[in-house]
């Protein structure tokens, strides 16, 4: 399905109503996912317009703490002005206090030569009396308003795994090539060890996603012989071996016994569904996504890991072997 851009503007203009709803909160929250069907079809520039749209409606919501965990992620992540701006309003919004500043610093740091007037479609007309803010300007007083309010914790980042439960057999033996070329799957990968899964594609143009999760995959991968790391693309029909096999090269992956890129030759919706990733897909390719870590231990049971584990190798290593301790008591 591809979206006109008059249809993404009737989603946009009803987003002020649904946010006044009682639930309101939730259903904003809940579009966020990056996996939403709003987002398919649409192009990269048109998703951030819609994210950065739907932040701005949660700051007019009931609750708009609720969006605090994809806001921290975007923060921390997104180069696209609108979607800071319309963080930048919801954090107002929601009294999020100091911990969020040195996230703030860093993310108005990232788009200083890129600063815009979002214009969001559901503002006021601008005028000499109520005059529009660049994203700049937005985060600047989200930074004002959240120092003067030392006294709340509102929004504080969950840190802690999610249990997806245990794989089928038939998830594990899924059709996978690696970056040589070498048809395989998780099992084998694994080879009795618990496996990390990073999830990237080779045409993301976000230097703090895909490239610095591959990066960091591969440096954890050095550090923990002990744990297999596997890269996945997301976009398979365009990741070829070859373009794995320099997208892993370039970022110091030393592929080996523990450490491999590979793409779905398999039932690629199957394996989508089963780990409920949260990309979105446009006509060419991947429009929006988050960060996402798993690590399926020995047992095979799924684990859905805060996306930041991956620079903390210890930490990946600390929970894995918890995980296999808790299998033992079983």
């Amino acid at each position: 399905m591809v979206f006109s851009r008059a249809r993404l503007d009737a989603v946009i203009d009803r987003l002020p109503s649904v946010a006044l709803q009682p639930d309101g909160s939730e259903t904003i929250a809940a579009m966020l996912a990056e996996d939403q069907r709003h987002f398919t079809g649409l192009s990269a520039d048109e998703a951030d317009w819609l994210r950065g749209h739907l932040y701005a409606a949660a700051a007019l919501s009931l609750d708009p703490v609720l969006v605090a965990e994809p806001a921290r992620e975007d923060l921390r992540t997104t180069t696209s002005p609108v979607v800071l701006a319309g963080i930048a309003r919801a954090l107002r919004a929601m009294n999020a206090g100091t911990e969020w500043l040195a996230d703030l610093d860093a993310a108005a740091h990232r788009i200083r030569f890129k600063d815009i007037y979002p214009e969001f479609r559901f503002d006021p007309t601008s005028s000499c009396c109520r005059p529009a803010l660049t994203s700049l300007a937005e985060l600047e007083a989200a930074r004002v308003a959240l120092a003067s309010d030392s006294g709340t914790t509102a929004g504080v980042a969950r840190d802690e795994a999610e249990g997806l439960g245990t794989l089928e057999p038939a998830f594990v033996t899924t059709k996978l090539e690696n970056q040589s070329g070498m048809p395989t799957d998780l099992a084998t990968l694994a080879n009795g060890r618990p496996l990390v899964l990073v999830l990237f594609y080779t045409r993301c143009m976000n230097p703090l996603k895909c490239s610095l999760a591959i990066t960091r995959l591969g440096l954890a991968a050095s550090q923990l012989r002990d744990l297999a790391f596997v890269g996945m693309t997301y976009d398979p029909a365009f990741d070829t071996p070859h373009r794995l096999l320099g997208y892993g090269g370039t970022r110091n992956v030393a592929f080996g016994s523990n450490a491999s890129l590979v793409r779905c030759t398999g039932d690629w919706s199957a394996l989508r569904d089963r780990l409920e990733l949260r990309a979105g897909y446009g006509a060419a390719t991947i429009n929006a996504h988050a960060r996402e870590l798993f690590l399926i231990d020995r047992t095979g049971r799924l684990f859905r890991l805060p996306p930041n584990w991956l620079a903390e190798p210890e930490r990946l290593k600390a929970f894995a072997g918890g995980t296999d301790g808790l299998a033992r008591k079983l």
